[in-house]
């Protein structure tokens, strides 16, 4: 479970902090019996309090003496920056207090102006109640959006292959356009339609067979069958358009 932040203040109920001074009294001890062990280095406390004139020493009041008296030993130069007292320490938050509250102004400010520009691009404020400083600072809230936009832009807009090749969004927006296509109408497409097949020829089978017979029989060179009904064989060339001619001997 995690610690709750403490609040550096001063405790103003007596036995609380009563109580406090002595865990804090034995847990700094304690980190400077650690820090001289663990580091090899030459460490002292010296620990007073408000109810006792006798004050806290550790490792002992002689070791303590001949270590602040090397400390004194140094050039106040080389150990300016190391120093820590009651006085350098509030200071040195003082000081960290106001630049945070310098950084939060700005951001403040930057924030009111861009709220500020949006207004007037809506056309609900206009920008004639700003001051020099305004303007100039105004001025350069427009070129900082200007420019992110312009990045933002070029970063997730790439035409060409590549990255960052090919142009910007921001000079195709400044292209024009192509001019447009006359609309031409086309033709209807060609359909080729393949001509109705012819009606099967019928034939008679009266005429068939009279085709036939003409062929094959003529009343020219006439030769015997050896049938009894005495028909008479026509050689291949010659044809008769009547098929009753090649029954001669009937006739007789």
């Amino acid at each position: 479970m995690a610690r709750k932040k403490i609040v550096l203040s001063y405790i103003v109920n007596d036995i609380n902090r009563k109580a406090s001074l002595r865990k804090r009294r034995r847990g700094l001890v304690n980190k400077v019996k650690e820090i001289s062990t663990l580091c090899a280095v030459d460490a002292c406390a010296v620990i007073y309090s408000p109810n006792n004139h006798v004050p806290e020493v550790w490792p002992s009041p002689e070791r303590a003496r001949a270590l602040l008296a090397r400390y004194l030993a140094v050039p106040k130069i080389e150990r300016g920056d190391k120093e820590l007292n009651p006085e350098s320490f509030m200071r040195k938050r003082i000081k960290k207090i106001r630049e945070k509250m310098v950084r939060i102004s700005k951001e403040n400010k930057q924030t009111d102006l861009h709220r500020f520009m949006y207004r007037c691009m809506a056309g609900r404020d206009n920008m004639n109640c700003l001051d020099i400083s305004d303007w100039t600072e105004m001025d350069c809230v427009v070129n900082q959006v200007i420019w992110d936009i312009r990045m933002r832009m070029e970063k997730f807009v790439v035409i060409g292959g590549g990255f960052g090749q090919g142009p910007s969004t921001c000079d195709m927006a400044l292209m024009a356009p192509p001019p447009p296509v006359a609309f031409v109408a086309l033709p209807p497409p060609v359909v080729s339609v393949a001509p109705p097949p012819p009606p099967p020829a019928v034939v008679e089978e009266d005429s068939m067979n009279n085709s036939l017979m003409d062929m094959l029989l003529s009343p020219t060179d006439e030769r015997s069958t050896g049938l009894d009904y005495g028909i008479g064989a026509v050689t291949y060339p010659y044809l008769f358009n009547g098929w009753d001619m090649w029954l001669k001997n009937d006739e007789i």
